[in-house]
């Protein structure tokens, strides 16, 4: 963890990970979470090599952005 994200951040795409900033895991194969408030579904854009790119558990309508 960087010194700019918060301990809250999830540092992987596991279930209990994401509920801590309130996102649930739809689909572990294409990567696919849904926000716990509003119910909006999305798929971050990936890395090159597939992994995950900061801020990826961040709702597109904000509701978990801090």
């Amino acid at each position: 963890m960087n010194g700019r994200e918060s301990a809250e951040s999830p540092h992987g795409c596991t279930g209990p990970q994401l509920k801590k900033v309130g996102v649930s895991l739809v689909a572990l194969a294409n990567v696919r979470l849904r926000c716990d408030r509003c119910g909006r579904c999305w798929s971050p854009n990936l890395r090159p090599g597939g992994g995950l790119r900061k801020g990826y558990w961040k709702c597109p309508e904000g509701c978990n952005a801090k």
